[in-house]
């Protein structure tokens, strides 16, 4: 068994010095940029693709804005509404929402 975890260990330590300079380019970026970052969520055209009625509507600004980062306006502009009206329903969502589910809350989406 004791060589058995010696070759193990050997192979680790080959494998990591091979694969070092793949991430060589990572450990120099410690942030992403926030338009890469958000350039991946999905369209607010997708997202309120399938949205059947007003309640439905309002948990997809909750997410929305909460976990793909759109801003009010964007929603708002998007669906014909001011931002604050957004900011309402949002915020109405979120209460249901932290009271269905005894206290815990959406954190916001992060890269």
């Amino acid at each position: 068994m004791g060589s058995d975890l010696h070759s193990w260990c050997c192979f680790s330590e080959r494998l990591i010095e091979k694969l070092k300079p793949l991430f060589a380019d990572q450990a120099a970026l410690k942030e992403v940029p926030r338009r890469e970052c958000l350039a991946t969520r999905p369209s607010l055209a997708k997202l309120f693709a399938y949205v059947p009625d007003k309640q439905a509507r309002n948990q997809q600004i909750h997410e929305a804005v909460r976990v793909h980062e759109y801003t009010l306006k964007e929603v708002g502009d998007f669906l014909g509404l001011y931002y604050s009206m957004i900011s309402g329903l949002q915020s109405t969502s979120m209460k249901r929402r932290n009271t269905k589910n005894k206290g815990l809350t959406l954190s916001p989406g992060k890269c």
